[in-house]
């Protein structure tokens, strides 16, 4: 399969500059909160001359501050554009049926014990299952990936839909710890004053649309940090990338700044044991093993569906004073009278 183009995140020439601003903390975010908006500040770092030209330097702080004058908001996601580089890119490309899954569980734990196993991440949908929401959600534009960004120093999350001509779709989300995540998604985007942002009827679906991969993303996360579950991750070219690693250790300066812009640009592509289950199927009208979720009515089959699942905490411990975090799987209902696809059926939301 081929590799998605990273321009619409930043063109080539910037990705070495912006990944090196990207290894800073050059941008604070306040705790102080107007709707979905949050106060900010930038801390630029002083220029290292083995790291960065001046040229470069200069070039970025002034996209920094252009940013931040046109719209503050922007600048998250600019932050997180440069962790994302400066990280390395990291791509899962989950399958059709485990997208389906995971559309089916909800984020009902606090936003401060929510992880991902990177810093930044990036996901591939499916094109069958881009299209389909945005068709769902009556956009006119089809989202090309999602960017998952957990800032380590603050512990905010920040979330970047990106459609292909650059332009994208983000949410920031705080470590609340008495919010859920998806209390804090259903937050309305207001101003300083208190007012909702005006949008067309073509912005809001695009918004929808963007928020629902948002989601998704965020339950992809979660499920990738669940116990037991290893992780690989390793270059899609194998051959380029040790290439440029030898180009980036190379004695000559020219070369091996060639090499390290090389290497910000190079995609690892993270996947897991595909033995390990996102859902159950349940061939009967309930589901097996200890939850139950329902039987059809007497004298009538229930239609194959799928019943949600959840993210959220669970008391234990000596008198149930303890929290840990638990997955219950969504669950497949009437899997033995469904011969299609599994992301062909309705859903069943509690």
């Amino acid at each position: 399969m081929p590799l998605p183009s990273l321009d619409p995140i930043l063109p080539r020439d910037l990705r070495s500059p912006f990944a090196w601003f990207g290894r800073h903390n050059w941008l604070r975010l306040g705790t102080e909160r107007i709707g979905r908006q949050f106060k900010m500040g930038l801390a630029i770092p002083p220029r290292d001359p083995a790291g960065i030209s001046a040229e470069d330097y200069d070039r970025v702080i002034s996209i920094i501050r252009r940013a931040g004058e046109a719209a503050l908001h922007d600048l998250p996601s600019m932050y997180t554009r440069s962790v994302f580089f400066a990280e390395g890119v990291k791509l899962f490309r989950p399958t059709l049926t485990q997208c389906q899954a995971m559309l089916n569980v909800s984020i009902d734990l606090p936003a401060s014990e929510f992880e991902q196993p990177f810093r930044c991440v990036m996901f591939e949908f499916p094109k069958e299952l881009s299209h389909e929401l945005a068709k769902l959600h009556s956009s006119p534009r089809v989202v090309t990936y999602v960017v998952a960004h957990h800032d380590i120093y603050s512990r905010f999350l920040h979330i970047c839909a990106y459609f292909s001509n650059g332009e994208a779709t983000s949410s920031i989300i705080p470590p609340d710890k008495d919010r859920t995540v998806e209390e804090i998604l259903a937050l309305p985007e207001v101003d300083e004053n208190g007012n909702r942002y005006p949008r067309t009827a073509e912005e809001e679906a695009e918004f929808s649309y963007g928020e629902a991969l948002q989601r998704l993303t965020l339950a992809f996360c979660l499920f990738l940090v669940q116990p037991g579950l290893k992780l690989t991750s390793s270059p899609a070219d194998v051959k380029t990338h040790e290439k440029h690693l030898k180009m980036a250790r190379s004695p000559d300066p020219h070369r091996r700044r060639k090499g390290r812009d090389f290497l910000t640009s190079d995609v690892k592509i993270v996947s897991f044991d595909q033995t390990v289950k996102m859902f159950r199927e349940s061939g009967s009208g309930h589901s097996a093993g200890e939850d139950r979720v329902g039987d059809a009515p007497p004298g009538r089959e229930m239609s194959p569906h799928w019943r949600k699942g959840y993210f959220r905490m669970q008391p234990h411990g000596i008198g149930k004073t303890l929290r840990k975090r638990i997955f219950i799987r969504p669950v497949m209902i009437r899997a033995d009278k469904f011969f299609g696809a599994t992301s062909d059926t309705s859903a069943t939301y509690e």
